[in-house]
């Protein structure tokens, strides 16, 4: 039994939230309530400092392995996480071999669990190697147990394989995760960022394939505000799409980048001030779902290079929440409950799982907090073997304190 003292619990809502003490049993959340108890045997923590959330859930990771342990493994992806506040991840299928079907997924999984110390959703691809030219065996991955879908780093290009993996999404609830690029446009644009149309003219395409279908569609890292016009007026219009952005397009715009460096390089790219300003009222009127980090690791010998040839890619689990919580809370954009319905409750509805919420039944997946601790973004101090991130030098406020996994500490500091 673990007993958490004083807590101050931010859920998602105001009037789920306040000073409480939590039991723990066996897992799950088994009482809420002041001045529980203490009996013997039990382990106690007061937190009468810190906030306690329901555990930060990001639907997009690339963890590297298996293939490119050379750039990130389960191990340290997992234990960035965890510094982040993170207990629950979705790990993109990009790896080597490509997840995309059964014996990849069960060689996925088999590592996952051996190597994690907290909850890894393996994604499947839409197509086969994410190539766009053939349907993966959707039905025996669902069996398998595979949530979500997608071709992340490509958009699926034959629109009839993606109407399809709609349809299966409609009849099984799954997720289908579309990374939005005009690859047919965006070759053009191997030396310089792609146009926000490369982005929106897909969001567009997407949508405008699930009417009728009713699939469980998400966009993933919106960028432009072309594309979040899209989203918002297919919401208006009751159909079903939800979305992401990652810290990194609503915290940086091109004003900041003085000349070319590769720790900004970033596919979609970082956009203009007026596409940044729009995610932001976007976050904050509703149309933003969830804000992910789309944690891309790789060694810096990768970011050296000229734009050309530079990876893609920001490391960015360790620094996700308090970039969110720094810019988006601190500056008044948004309250602490609705960063809380980003990072926890909205993941958790879009994955169809029981938490997001600290509440008596739930699986207790908690993460501690102390939000006043000011620290500068140092790569060289990451856990992650990706050092790759452009925040080097910002002032960031928060750290994690304490992360419980199924009613297990797994990270205290």
């Amino acid at each position: 039994m673990i007993l958490l003292r004083n807590c101050n619990v931010i859920n998602s809502s105001f009037l789920n939230s306040g000073k409480m003490d939590i039991l723990i049993e066996n897992g799950f959340i088994k009482e809420l309530g002041e001045n529980i108890k203490s009996l013997d045997g039990y382990i106690v923590y007061d937190l009468k400092e810190f906030v306690v959330t329901p555990g930060l859930i990001d639907i997009h990771v690339h963890l590297r392995e298996p293939g490119f342990s050379e750039k990130e493994t389960i191990k340290t992806a997992t234990s960035a996480a965890l510094k982040g506040g993170f207990t629950t991840l979705v790990a993109m299928p990009n790896t080597k071999p490509t997840i995309c079907d059964v014996e990849s997924f069960r060689l996925a999984n088999s590592l996952i669990k051996k190597k994690s110390k907290l909850n890894i959703f393996q994604s499947c691809g839409i197509s086969v190697d994410l190539k766009g030219e053939k349907c993966v065996e959707y039905l025996n991955l669902f069996n398998e147990g595979a949530k979500l879908f997608t071709d992340d780093g490509y958009t699926t290009r034959d629109i009839n394989i993606f109407k399809k993996a709609l349809e299966f999404s409609s009849k099984n609830d799954v997720v289908i995760m579309s990374h939005c690029e005009d690859h047919d446009e965006s070759v053009n644009y191997l030396d310089n960022p792609t146009p926000s149309i490369i982005e929106s003219s897909i969001v567009k395409r997407d949508i405008e394939a699930n009417k009728g279908i009713g699939g469980k569609l998400h966009l993933t890292h919106m960028s432009s505000k072309e594309s979040v016009v899209e989203i918002r007026r297919a919401k208006f219009d009751k159909q079903k799409v939800t979305c992401d952005v990652t810290p990194h397009h609503f915290s940086l715009d091109v004003g900041q980048i003085k000349e070319f460096n590769s720790l900004y390089k970033v596919n979609p790219p970082i956009r203009e001030k007026k596409d940044v300003d729009f995610i932001i009222e976007a976050i904050i009127d509703g149309t933003i779902d969830i804000i992910a980090s789309d944690h891309a690791p790789h060694e810096m010998d990768s970011k050296k290079n000229d734009y050309r040839s530079s990876s893609f890619g920001i490391s960015g689990i360790e620094t996700s929440f308090f970039i969110g919580y720094t810019d988006l809370v601190l500056r008044g954009k948004i309250s602490i409950y609705r960063l809380i319905e980003l990072y926890s409750k909205n993941p958790s509805l879009l994955l169809n799982l029981d938490l997001g919420e600290i509440k008596v039944g739930k699986k207790a997946n908690i993460s501690v907090f102390d939000l006043s601790k000011e620290w500068i973004v140092d790569s060289n101090e990451f856990v992650s073997k990706g050092k790759n991130t452009p925040f080097n030098g910002k002032k960031l406020f928060g750290e994690t304190k304490l992360v419980i996994v199924d009613g297990n500490v797994v990270y205290s500091i």
